[in-house]
């Protein structure tokens, strides 16, 4: 057994567990093992923010955050379309004048979608959000 601050690690042999394990179990079980300090960097994380949220003068604190960083999201996605319209139009004219239409159309569509997916992503995240706090409550049965 290693101990990392503050957490104890405890050696798993697969040999031991090789009857119980399938194919993917195996790899599962080396994948963590190979990368089992970012899985504790992450633990730390989910158990500090849980500590953080469940706190509720420190709640305050994370919806002033939202305010923030939703009106930091606006900047980010004003620059970010004009960033994708700017690449998208000189993409796009290129395969034209190369007389690729799919090709133009593809580009055209792909760059449509870049900038739906950015906008998309703040209400699917609020949407998750959604999801798990009717859980909390029971309202998701």
């Amino acid at each position: 057994m290693k101990e990392v601050f503050p957490v104890k690690i405890y050696e798993i042999d697969s040999k031991e567990l090789g009857p119980y394990l399938s194919k993917l179990g195996k790899k599962a079980l080396v994948h963590i093992k190979k990368n089992k300090e970012i899985y504790i960097q992450l633990g730390r994380y989910v158990i500090y923010g849980s500590i953080m949220l469940a706190n509720p003068s420190l709640a305050a604190l994370a919806s002033s955050l939202d305010k923030g960083g939703y009106s930091l999201y606006k900047k980010v996605v004003n620059v970010g379309k004009w960033i994708i319209i700017i690449k998208g139009v000189i993409d796009t004219i290129q395969n034209v004048l190369q007389g690729d239409l799919d090709s133009a159309k593809r580009t055209f569509m792909m760059y449509v979608i870049a900038y739906a997916v950015i906008l998309a992503l703040p209400w699917a995240m609020n949407e998750v959000e959604t999801v798990f706090s009717d859980w909390d409550t029971g309202g998701a049965y």
